[in-house]
């Protein structure tokens, strides 16, 4: 089975985690020594706060902590982990002319290897069931720019039946390429002018990455007529205009 996302499995060991310590230790809790442990609880039981601290974690971070949360757990208790399942999935997207397919994968945790997997939402669910994917059509003026994908997976943990959930969004950005004046830079920006920042764009087949501020600053001036993908994409261009030019 696919290992179970960086973020997800941090808010999941966290939920995990204060929804036992209440419970198991209600009376060190309560205690003043630990007020400040107890207010952290709280604000970990908020799921929004949770999946928001998470998700602001780089994956390596978010791994690390919550590896320290199993260890620090298990020199206090033992650990119990609730199955969990996670969709897998680009975040977002570039669509720009043409209609594109996402695939989508499972994670899971605690689950028997015999489970099934019900998608909805704008998922499609494949051939074997445990597989979705998404289509993606080109955004037309105030278009929907987030496709949804839910997923409700059946099956067994320790022997007893289990039901887990999950759900996964994908932002669909539309590729706006400039191209400077003196075709040495090219900048990528989407349909709300954001920019495209590490996106792999491709020059009459030679491959680059756009940098934080989504632009690619070239040795070499780009052909009028080079074709120009955005994430595989063909992507219309526009040329600046020099300054005080037409």
């Amino acid at each position: 089975m696919t290992a179970f996302p960086p973020r997800q499995k941090l808010a999941h060991v966290a939920a995990c985690l204060v929804r036992r310590l209440p419970d198991r230790f209600a009376t060190l809790l309560a205690a003043e020594p630990f007020a400040d442990g107890r207010e952290a609880v709280g604000r970990l039981a908020d799921p929004a706060a949770l999946a928001a601290g998470a998700a602001a974690m780089a994956p390596e971070e978010a791994a690390w902590m919550a590896d320290l949360l199993l260890e620090r757990w298990g020199r206090i208790d033992a650990v119990e982990l609730e199955p969990a399942a996670a969709i897998l999935g680009p975040d977002e997207i570039w669509v720009a002319d043409e209609a594109r397919t996402v695939t989508l994968g499972l994670a899971l945790l605690g689950l028997e290897d015999d489970w099934e997997a019900d998608w909805s939402g704008d998922a499609k669910l494949s051939e074997e069931g445990r597989q979705a994917a998404l289509s993606i059509i080109p955004l037309a003026a105030g278009g929907r720019p987030i496709f949804r994908a839910r997923v409700r997976v059946i099956g067994r943990a320790d022997g007893k039946r289990a039901v887990v959930t999950a759900s996964h969004d994908v932002q669909v950005r539309r590729p706006i390429v400039t191209l400077s004046a003196d075709r040495l830079t090219l900048t990528l920006r989407d349909q709300a002018d954001a920019p495209g920042q590490a996106v792999p764009m491709s020059i009459d087949g030679a491959d680059h990455l756009t940098d934080g501020e989504g632009t690619i600053v070239l040795t070499f001036p780009s052909p009028s007529e080079a074709t120009i993908l955005v994430d595989g994409q063909s992507a219309t261009v526009t040329r600046s205009q020099p300054e005080g030019g037409r």
